[in-house]
């Protein structure tokens, strides 16, 4: 029997493989194998108990103590024990762990396949000490991606338009959940779920972050008469503490410009503790800058928005209009945040549906495997 070994770590790629993962997982014809750190670990592990997960050590990556590295050594000697088939990983920014399974693949004359889920840095990805691994595939969301990935990458790779298995996955799982939200009569908007990036400590040199912008956000929800509750959902990589510090900050008022404007009793902020199933159940509307969380509430129908009032440019790079994300240009258009109410959109902008996301990766996939 051919086996075939999933490897993640990062969130977002946590996300866009673990479709992958459970439509092998209901095979019979395919050992599925997993060598999963960090968030994939958690979000993964815990729902696909049947797989055979492995194990190996890991230690805090370097200036990113919330994130998992490996040595290349231990990692294989670990891939060498399983002798997979096929290799197919997601991608992490700062993790070793599929870059080196990536590189162990090649060297090895494995075929390796990735699946990227954000628009951005593609050679990066598969980069490690100056040196590019790059894979035999790459599967990307959309025809930008593969414009874009294809520019950074070896012509020797090929770049397969898949869509993008959990957004196209959680849009149709919460069909039910939106309709009846659109069908509620239309009351005022009483929650905002903002996300974080984790801006700060990625990008310290960048001049805008979201500690920065939520003071600002407050502000201009006061004033265009919002009374509700402000959620922060930090981003998965970041500590909390920080932020528990920050909303004490505003629960005694908000600052701005040597003025400081009350933030209560108009607005209750707070941290979110919600599960994301749980958010995604909600009537809130959501808001960022360019989250990947941001597609997976537009995905579902949440009203989404993308904050970009004196942000620079260069901050956003997923795809917004395409998503229904509405982009919050000017002071203005906090009132569209501020009137916007439970939707349900009925044709989301994947442009393929989970199915057939998965059935055009096995079809990939089955070139390698039945070799």
């Amino acid at each position: 029997m051919k086996s075939l070994l999933f490897v993640a770590h990062d969130p977002g790629g946590a996300n866009v493989i673990k479709p992958v993962i459970e439509y092998y997982a209901q095979r019979n014809d395919i050992a599925s194998h997993c060598l999963l750190l960090g968030p994939a670990a958690e979000r993964i592990a815990s729902a696909l108990p049947t797989l055979e997960y492995h194990h190996i050590a890991s230690h805090a990556t370097p200036n990113f103590p919330q994130e998992r590295s490996v040595e290349p050594e231990s990692l294989f000697a670990a891939l060498d024990a399983i002798k997979p088939d096929c290799i197919f990983t997601a991608t992490s920014f700062n993790s070793t762990l599929e870059r080196l399974a990536v590189q162990f693949a090649r060297l090895r004359g494995i075929p390796v396949v990735s699946i990227i889920d954000f628009w951005r840095g593609y050679a990066m990805r598969f980069t490690l000490d100056g040196v590019l691994s790059a894979p035999d595939v790459v599967f990307v969301a959309d025809g930008r991606m593969k414009h874009e990935a294809e520019v950074e990458l070896p012509a020797t790779t090929r770049v397969v338009i898949s869509g993008n298995p959990h957004l196209a996955t959680i849009g149709a799982k919460y069909v039910e959940t939106r309709q009846n939200a659109a069908s509620q009569v239309r009351a005022p908007l009483l929650r905002i779920r903002f996300f974080c990036e984790n801006i700060r400590h990625y990008y310290p040199e960048k001049p805008v972050n979201e500690f920065s912008v939520v003071p600002k956000l407050l502000q201009s929800l006061i004033q265009c008469g919002f009374h509700g509750e402000f959620i922060i959902r930090p981003h998965p990589m970041e500590s909390r503490d920080i932020w528990e510090e920050e909303i004490a900050n505003y629960e005694v008022g908000i600052t701005r410009g040597g003025k400081r404007f009350a933030a209560k009793p108009a607005i209750a902020v707070r941290l979110d503790t919600a599960t994301f199933d749980e958010v995604l159940r909600d009537n809130c509307a959501a808001v960022g800058f360019n989250s990947m969380a941001l597609l997976e509430t537009a995905s579902v129908g949440i009203p989404t928005f993308s904050y970009q009032i004196a942000v620079p440019s260069d901050y956003f790079l997923v795809p917004f209009e395409e998503y229904g994300i509405v982009r919050l240009a000017r002071e203005e258009d906090i009132l569209q945040l501020v009137n916007s109410s439970p939707l349900y959109i009925s044709n989301n902008n994947q442009e393929t549906s989970a199915a057939s996301a998965l059935d055009l990766i096995d079809q990939v996939l089955q070139q390698f495997l039945t070799k």
